[in-house]
């Protein structure tokens, strides 16, 4: 939702499918679930039809924009891994926590997520609230935990952390991070964007009471 408008023309079907997820995410962002294919199509520059046949469903097509979402959230864990998915050697797992804590905190306190999850919360079932939340769910939060707990299972295979529960541990994680967030955002109780010090003070402390309980020795727990 917070990409650049793309180009309009006849690109190919990946550069349709970009625009249209770009595209859908502004609008949603700026005019809520509420806004109509025909709209998304006209911002896009291609046809309802061709939003049909790259995305079945308007539910389809919001869950790939969180899916985006989350793959920005991930970014940090991606270069981790090569083609075969093995796990590089030489990573310091301290200071890949701190990368996916400082990133997952920026983007999961900024205006456009926040303007998504309001809008996921307050659609009516009635209207496709519900497939709606369980798009965001698992698109979103379910994904993102899930790839964590993998880098946590990996991570305690090779012995460089001890998380015997990496999905719990995941979990906790996370939830630690961002503490009352969504439920400000769920009360609409401010503030919802964290500056700067706080990403880095809420990211430290995390990864610093993640490594007491998890790390291997007194160095790697220490921050």
């Amino acid at each position: 939702c917070c990409d650049r408008p793309g180009g309009r023309g006849r690109p190919p079907d990946p550069e349709k499918r970009q625009a249209i997820i770009a595209a859908a995410g502004r609008l949603f962002m700026d005019h809520g679930y509420g806004v109509s294919m025909e709209s998304i199509a006209t911002e896009a520059g291609v046809s309802k039809q061709t939003i049909y046949n790259l995305f079945s469903t308007k539910e389809e097509l919001f869950g790939k924009i969180i899916a985006d979402r989350s793959e920005m959230i991930l970014a940090p864990l991606q270069p981790l891994f090569d083609g075969a998915d093995v796990l590089r050697e030489d990573t310091d797992p301290e200071q890949v926590l701190l990368d996916f804590a400082r990133n997952f905190l920026d983007l999961v306190t900024s205006d456009c997520v926040t303007k998504v999850y309001t809008m996921v919360l307050t659609v009516d079932t009635h209207a496709g609230g519900h497939a709606l939340r369980e798009f965001y769910y698992k698109n979103g939060p379910i994904r993102t935990v899930g790839f964590f707990a993998d880098y946590l299972a990996r991570q305690h295979e090779k012995g460089t952390l001890r998380v015997p529960d990496p999905d719990l541990a995941a979990e906790t994680f996370l939830a630690m991070l961002t503490g009352f967030h969504s439920v400000r955002i769920a009360l609409s109780v401010p503030p919802y964007r964290f500056d700067a010090e706080t990403i880095e003070r809420r990211a430290r402390y995390g990864v610093d009471m993640f490594l007491r309980e998890h790390g291997t020795t007194d160095e790697t727990a220490s921050g």
